[in-house]
């Protein structure tokens, strides 16, 4: 009767042990294949941000966009400077209104 209790218990670790096995391996291959998912996103993400940055530098090349460009440089450095002379001095000196 021990003998067949041992038999069985033998063989139930054994059997647990290789559903242990086949449970890890399959959690190893859920894990590499979601490594993978993610490397080939990754990957997927820098083929975009270079198709992005290669059409970008084309588009940069037309005259239009650096005229643009420089236009909206200069337009907000030149936006920086306000007038020397405020509003009283204005209507007071100069003897002049402001528009709005």
């Amino acid at each position: 009767m021990i003998l067949i209790l041992l038999k069985w218990l033998s063989t139930a670790t054994e059997l647990l042990r290789s559903t242990y096995q086949a449970a890890g391996l399959f959690l190893k291959n859920v894990l590499d294949a979601k490594e993978d998912a993610l490397q080939q996103q990754k990957i997927n993400a820098w083929m975009v941000m270079d198709t992005f940055f290669v059409y970008l530098y084309d588009l940069v090349q037309h005259r239009v966009m650096y005229q643009v460009i420089a236009f909206r440089l200069f337009r907000q450095i030149l936006s920086l400077f306000s007038v020397t002379a405020p509003s009283p001095i204005q209507s007071t000196w100069a003897k002049v209104t402001p528009l709005n």
